[in-house]
């Protein structure tokens, strides 16, 4: 029988100085050098395939593109309704 009673392990608390309970290992640790160069690639590696998205496309891919645009937004004016005559226009001139 402990002669104090702080030295009953009964009555101290679970957690040792760094307030982690006993039963639990600490994580491992972490290198942050390999941290650091691990997002650095990650950054560059999303930047070169946002610049292979953009410049990577072959000439006859892009001037389709370009015409397919072209054609919606011909498209879409063809469906613009004219003001009727005689009344204002959207200038306010009629």
């Amino acid at each position: 029988m402990p002669d104090r009673p702080d030295d009953n392990p009964d009555d101290r608390p679970d957690d040792d100085r760094d307030g982690r309970p006993d039963d639990r290992p600490a994580a491992p640790p972490v290198n942050l050098r390999r941290a650091r160069k691990a997002r650095d690639r990650a950054a560059k590696r999303a930047a070169a395939d946002a610049s292979a998205a953009a410049h990577g496309v072959p000439g006859a891919a892009r001037s389709l593109a370009a015409a397919r645009r072209e054609k919606a937004a011909r498209d879409l004016e063809a469906h613009r309704r004219e003001p009727a005559p005689g009344s204002p226009g959207p200038d306010g001139d009629g």
